[in-house]
């Protein structure tokens, strides 16, 4: 089951008007692990990361009744994802954070444009190949690093190589990648 296969408008025109629990269940499978995994490139705890994808989850079921009114479901969901890491960063950093300024409504203001289509099925392609294509050592630090979440020091320790021969791997793979990309 894939986005492609699936009406999403349609899916989401049938949850609102009928409660249906299945097709929640349905965009639950098809949406949940790729915002886990985009959710995980910026937050480092498996746990938290989990949990704020199922936040997601949970506002979009309360808010059901709304979600035909997209236009772009990809893209908002993972414009809520944004919001929710950057609230999620903010406050881990301890910096003050007026409550007035935190979204209550997490629907509000979520109109989409083509800037805010954050990640499309083919730009995660065009990523998965620039990391394919990176060299050996870089691919393996970058996946221990960025998809394992493993700290530098783990990182090095499991290759058997300096925290610094981690890093350079991994600014050489982050510049192979955006390199890459940029030039599709």
């Amino acid at each position: 089951m894939t986005q492609n296969s699936i009406d999403i408008h349609a899916l989401l025109v049938h949850m609102a008007q009928t409660s249906s629990e299945e097709d929640f269940r349905t965009l639950y499978l098809l949406y949940y692990a790729p915002l886990y995994r985009y959710i995980s490139l910026y937050i480092h705890s498996a746990e938290e990361a989990k949990e704020l994808a199922s936040d997601i989850f949970i506002a979009l079921w309360k808010q059901r009744g709304k979600l035909p009114e997209i236009s772009n479901f990809s893209a908002y969901v993972y414009k809520m994802a944004r919001n929710l890491m950057m609230n999620s960063l903010r406050t881990k950093k301890g910096e003050p954070v007026d409550i007035n300024d935190l979204p209550i409504d997490l629907f509000a203001g979520t109109a989409s444009s083509p800037e805010d289509d954050i990640i499309s099925e083919e730009q995660m392609k065009n990523i998965n190949s620039a990391i394919e294509a990176l060299p050996p050592k870089c691919k393996i630090t970058f996946k221990l690093v960025r998809e394992d979440n493993l700290k530098y020091k783990e990182a090095a320790d499991v290759l058997g190589i300096s925290i610094k021969t981690v890093e350079a791997h991994l600014a050489t793979a982050l510049k192979k990648i955006q390199d890459k990309i940029r030039n599709k």
